[in-house]
């Protein structure tokens, strides 16, 4: 899969609709809707997210913020949403997809992110495993 193409696709994306499949340990399931603000500067992009999430219990509002940096065949994602950016994950090229080099620590939970081309726009896969269990987080970047 190109990374060209992902990166052309970045700063045009404006909505983002996931579903997560957890065990109960983990929060259970849930659903997130959101409009996607992006930046863009010559070597960045900038995802600023503003939704909602649903869980069988309840409603509320959440936020989220990414950053996208390239070097050669990778792209390198960090989280924006407290602070400092906090490296996430850098993805490889591969044929089908751009897929995590290594997951990200976070604690004693593992994220990996699968990233692939959707029709309108990108799908990002995280897998969390975790001593509680695993999940997975499908999400769906749309473009106008």
């Amino acid at each position: 899969m190109s990374l060209e193409v992902v990166w052309n696709r970045l700063p045009h994306v404006r909505r983002a609709e996931a579903v997560a499949t957890a065990p109960a340990a983990l929060g259970g399931d849930s659903t997130y809707a959101a409009t996607v603000r992006c930046e863009t500067a010559e070597d960045e992009i900038r995802w600023f997210e503003t939704g909602v999430t649903r869980r069988e219990c309840c409603e509320f509002a959440a936020t989220n913020a990414y950053r996208f940096t390239r070097d050669g065949n990778a792209l390198h994602i960090a989280h924006l949403r407290v602070g400092d950016p906090v490296h996430l994950v850098t993805l490889a090229d591969s044929p089908a997809a751009l897929e995590s080099t290594s997951p990200h620590v976070c604690g004693p939970d593992l994220y990996s992110l699968r990233l692939t081309l959707h029709t309108n726009g990108l799908l990002m896969v995280w897998r969390i495993e975790s001593p509680l269990g695993v999940a997975a987080i499908h999400a769906t970047y749309s473009m106008p």
